[in-house]
């Protein structure tokens, strides 16, 4: 199933121009239909097409369910207080969390 099929319309593209912390925002995304509140969206691409606008928005989207997908490990699985010595053991103990998860 393709959770992009059913992206919210409309879309509405402002531009801006600033930079902040070496970081040049030259995109406003205001994505409505996620939720009650709209999405806000910033970026340092010239963003010119729905397209584009679509693209951006896909990235956030699968970034956000990688984050939550560690915050629940850490949390539900108290990650946090599991000490390990190097990076081969913590990739590991993330690969049987995930398997654990999965089943």
């Amino acid at each position: 199933m393709d959770i992009f099929a059913a992206a919210p319309q409309p879309l509405l593209l402002k531009k801006v121009l600033k930079q902040e912390n070496n970081f040049i925002i030259r995109s406003m995304v205001v994505v409505y239909g996620y939720g009650k509140e709209p999405m806000v969206l910033l970026t340092n691409k010239r963003v010119q097409k729905k397209a584009e606008v679509l693209s951006i928005l896909k990235a956030y989207i699968i970034r956000w369910r990688i984050e939550e997908m560690f915050r629940v490990q850490k949390q539900e699985f108290d990650l946090e207080n599991v000490w390990v010595r190097t990076l081969r053991s913590l990739k590991r103990m993330f690969l049987l969390v995930s398997i654990m998860i999965s089943l």
